[in-house]
Formats: structure tokens, C-alpha cells, sequence
């Protein structure tokens, strides 16, 4: 570094904050997650880097495999039929689309914070304030949803208890989870988001083994698309309708 980027480092050092650096600083501190802002080129967040890229990419699909999927899938495969396989794909795009915008955002205003931030930056305090609060009443929402059908299926395992009785002790065991240390919570999701995605590929590859007659007992199934009322048999209104369940079935996307 030349002494004239030395000494222009130094000046931006004096106007930051206590305990942040400077983007053009050349020792950061170890450990540290650098972020841009436009805060005065100050790189004000310093917090140890805890969580690896596997416990966040577990975490997104976490967060994104959950009840829904499992139990949501029926429900719309019921309302719409064969055609639902449209309401995933238009919800899965619009989805993507989403987050590439999302990507696009952050590669141009790396802030300092989550998607609030950039909400923000483009409309102003007001609509932070009001998708980070939607946003916190949403997984309220979706954990008491998620205790819920979880007691229901274990229920259908172990009858001899009520299904409130596993729900609260879902509740428990992710309140438990919560008071950990943030990488005990990242080893945590890593896990039980494994046992989902291996879930999962499993079905997907069960599912397809009797879709095909591969499997013993079962016969060729793929008629059954447009046989029976045809591929769209309740209308075009449900598949529609559908898209919203999906949408939902996705969240948890917007964690990475």
C-alpha cells in the first residue's frame, strides 16, 4: 500500500465508528464477515463467521421442506388433480424469479442486514418496518403450524397420546434448539434438514419405481394423468389457487 493509500485508510479509520474498519483496511479482523455498506466505507459488521456453508445451505432447505411439502402436496394434488404439477411449476418461478431479483440487490447494495434493508433503501423506513414485521408474524404463524401437523402424524404412529401432546412437545424441542449457541443450531438444522432432503430423494425414487410398474405390486400409472376426468378435472381456477399454496410451501428460500 502507498503512503498516500496509508494515509487515506487512516482518515476514513478516525471517521468510523468505534470498533469497525475501514473497506480499504489491510488487516481485518480474523474471523470477521466482511460487508459492505454505505455507511462512510465503514465495514461495521465484525461478528465471528459460526455458521459454515453447509449449515446454511441445510438451513434454506430446512426451511423450506417442512409440513407443506409433505402434507400441503396432497391437499393440492386433491383440489387440483393432476394438474397441479402446473401450480408447482408457476409457483416455483415465480419464486425464482424473486430470488434472482433478491440476488441482484444484494450484488448491488451488499448492506448490512436481511431483505428489510433493501426494502428501505427503495421505499423508505415504512415498508422496512412493515415486511420485517409480516415477516416475524409469518414464521409465528408457520412454527404453531408446523407443531400442529407434526403432532397430527405422529399421533397417527402413537395413538395411545393426543395429538396436542406432541405438539407441545415439537414446541419444546425447537424452543430447546433455539437457546443454543448458533453453531450448535447450525449442527442442529444440518442434521434434521439431512434426514428431509434423504426423505425426500427416497420418495422421489419410490414414487417413480410405481409410477413405472417397477415396483412389486404395482402397475403402469402414468395414464392416470389424463385419464379419470382428464389432467385438469376440478377447472383452471384451481390450479390457480394452488399457486398460493405452493408460494407458501417455499418460503424459507429468502434465509440464504
Amino acid at each position: 500500500m502507498s503512503r498516500a493509500a496509508r494515509r487515506g485508510a487512516q482518515d476514513a479509520a478516525a471517521q468510523c465508528p468505534q470498533g469497525a474498519s475501514t473497506l480499504r483496511s489491510p488487516n481485518p479482523p480474523k474471523n470477521a464477515r466482511v460487508a459492505l455498506t454505505d455507511r462512510g466505507g465503514c465495514k461495521i459488521d465484525d461478528h465471528p463467521k459460526k455458521l459454515r456453508t453447509r449449515h446454511i445451505t441445510m438451513i434454506t432447505l430446512g426451511g423450506i421442506i417442512g409440513s407443506s411439502l409433505f402434507v400441503g402436496s396432497g391437499n393440492v394434488v386433491r383440489s387440483v388433480g393432476p394438474a397441479a404439477v402446473l401450480s408447482y411449476l408457476i409457483g416455483g418461478l415465480l419464486v425464482f424469479l424473486a430470488m434472482r431479483m433478491l440476488g441482484e440487490m444484494a450484488a448491488s447494495r451488499p448492506e448490512v442486514g436481511s431483505f428489510m434493508e433493501y426494502a428501505r433503501v427503495g421505499l423508505g423506513d415504512w415498508a422496512a418496518y412493515l415486511v420485517g414485521w409480516l415477516y416475524w408474524y409469518f414464521w409465528v404463524g408457520v412454527i404453531a403450524f408446523e407443531a400442529v401437523v407434526g403432532g397430527a402424524i405422529l399421533h397417527g404412529w402413537i395413538p395411545a397420546l393426543a395429538p396436542w401432546v406432541f405438539s407441545v412437545l415439537l414446541l419444546l424441542v425447537f424452543t430447546a434448539t433455539n437457546l443454543f449457541s448458533l453453531r450448535s443450531f447450525g449442527e442442529v438444522e444440518f442434521w434434521l434438514a439431512s434426514v428431509k432432503v434423504i426423505a425426500i430423494v427416497v420418495f422421489l425414487v419410490v414414487g417413480t419405481l410405481f409410477a413405472l410398474g417397477i415396483w412389486p405390486g404395482s402397475h403402469l400409472s402414468i395414464p392416470n394423468l389424463w385419464t379419470h376426468g382428464g389432467f385438469a378435472p376440478m377447472g383452471v381456477w384451481p390450479i390457480v389457487a394452488g399457486v398460493a399454496v405452493v408460494i407458501f410451501s417455499y418460503f424459507g428460500t429468502e434465509i440464504a
